[in-house]
């Protein structure tokens, strides 16, 4: 696996007219709706109103749609997106960096996150995010070839599907499901929903 440079982190980067420019283009998209389908389908499994975590939970937009419903903290390195979000509903959010960030809840959940932590660090990172819940669901880029990081002004890594489902195991949850996001020359986005698989 080819290491590349640490690039500064995405919420570094997105700030004002770029924060205002991304919010414009998340509100206009079906981005949000889509992925609540995959947050309440492992809701539906847990029980009334679950502790749920949102790492790199930005503007609140899903924490708007989820409030009601659930115990919800939001996390997020942006203090520009933080207020954004405190404007948007009465949900508690954080500002923390998602490498030290510790909290338990019953479903955790990332959507376009974790693909901005770079190679270097992407494997303990993914190992921490694990131990926050027993149940998850996450947005990952995966190729078949090599995982790569195509990031210029940020990371953006592409991991090596069999690597991804290697760590699942190794770190012991199970794939429940595994919906495609969408597909083009480098690879191919997924949702995956994990659960921490029980001890004989």
């Amino acid at each position: 696996m080819e290491m590349t440079p640490a690039l500064p982190d995405f919420s570094e980067w997105l700030r004002g007219d770029r924060l205002a420019a991304e919010e414009k283009i998340w509100l206009e998209g079906e981005h949000y709706e889509w992925n609540l389908v995959h947050v309440r389908k492992a809701l539906a499994a847990l029980g009334s109103r679950p502790k749920v975590l949102e790492l790199g939970c930005g503007t609140g937009n899903m924490a708007r749609s989820l409030v009601d419903e659930v115990e919800y903290l939001g996390v997020d390195k942006n203090p520009e997106a933080l207020e954004m979000a405190r404007a948007k509903s009465s949900a508690m959010f954080l500002e923390d960096d998602l490498r030290h960030f510790s909290a338990t809840a019953d479903l955790c959940y990332s959507f376009a996150v974790l693909k901005h932590f770079g190679l270097h660090e992407w494997d303990s990172l993914f190992a921490h995010v694990l131990s926050l819940a027993p149940n998850h669901v996450h947005q990952l880029q995966v190729t078949n070839g090599e995982s790569f990081d195509d990031g210029v002004n940020w990371h953006s890594v592409w991991l090596n599907k069999t690597h991804l489902l290697d760590l699942i195991s190794k770190y012991n949850f199970i794939l429940n499901d595994c919906a495609l996001a969408w597909s083009g020359a480098k690879g191919e986005e997924w949702v995956i929903q994990l659960q921490q698989a029980v001890q004989a």
